[in-house]
């Protein structure tokens, strides 16, 4: 594998960073301003669709059922966030290898857990802004026969800031809900360790922009008391990005080496339950 370099650009994709966080934020306003702290977890589940290319080294693609968990504390109008989400191994054939067609019939699996913090505050019933810090790791195997070798573990972390608006939507019982829409920056640095391989590890960073949507509704209406005593809500959300990283160590006698870009699209349900504490 030649030594890849990694070059910045914007995203491809704006979408949300974590549309389950924005669909809980929306209600964050009418909850705090009754109670004076509120606990909301949530759970959510969907499908992932992930690339990797190494141009001139490999290419893989796959789509990744995966599950996440969080939990959002509300104080009033402030708010703090924790996130985890999990994606079963996916695997592809290998496409590539040193820039042509690779017959071998390897594959490469993989697997991708993604954590992130945040806080915010809404500054009005519809609008707020938030800034946190969002970290992925993933782990690269080459199954080729009987054998399975590591072959390079990627991670990329640094932090994020933006703002999310929510548009309540009343057509009839069926379309009755809220559109939670955002804008969010990121700065990431970007990390492969190669394994089993004399090549030296990459290291770079990326600023890119994020936007995107979510759609929040009540499952179960708020009741007196009981487990959903303040309703149980459901969301529905798309996010996503593509990113490209510029290379710390570029070695100024490598005539280019090749562009690395990471690819995540996910669709998403979720629930989410407020609690009174």
């Amino acid at each position: 594998m030649a030594q890849a370099y990694l070059r910045r650009t914007n995203p491809l994709l704006p979408a949300v960073a974590n549309a389950m966080l924005f669909g809980c934020v929306v209600f964050a306003p009418s909850t705090a301003a009754a109670l004076d702290f509120t606990v909301q977890p949530r759970i959510n589940t969907g499908a992932m669709y992930y690339e990797l290319d190494v141009e001139n080294s490999i290419s893989v693609d796959d789509t990744l059922p995966f599950v996440g968990g969080g939990v959002t504390a509300f104080v009033d109008r402030f708010y703090v966030d924790l996130y985890a989400q999990g994606a079963f191994s996916g695997d592809d054939e290998l496409q590539q290898s040193q820039g042509v067609d690779d017959p071998s019939g390897a594959t490469i699996d993989w697997d991708r857990a993604e954590y992130s913090a945040s806080a915010g505050v809404a500054v009005t019933d519809r609008f707020s802004v938030f800034a946190g810090y969002r970290r992925s790791d993933m782990g690269f195997n080459l199954l080729s026969g009987d054998s399975d070798v590591a072959l390079f573990d990627y991670q990329n972390e640094g932090p994020f800031v933006g703002a999310n608006y929510g548009l309540p939507i009343n057509i009839n019982e069926w379309l009755k809900g809220t559109l939670a829409l955002n804008v969010a920056v990121a700065r990431f640095d970007g990390e492969i360790d190669f394994s089993n391989v004399e090549v030296p590890d990459i290291t770079g960073d990326t600023v890119g922009y994020t936007a995107g949507a979510a759609w929040i509704g009540n499952l179960i209406a708020p009741a007196d008391s009981g487990l959903f005593a303040n309703g149980l809500n459901y969301i529905i959300g798309v996010d996503g990005y593509s990113y490209n990283f510029d290379q710390d160590n570029v070695d100024p006698a490598d005539p280019g080496g090749d562009e690395i870009s990471e690819t995540v699209i996910r669709g998403s349900v979720g629930l989410s339950v407020p609690f009174n504490l």
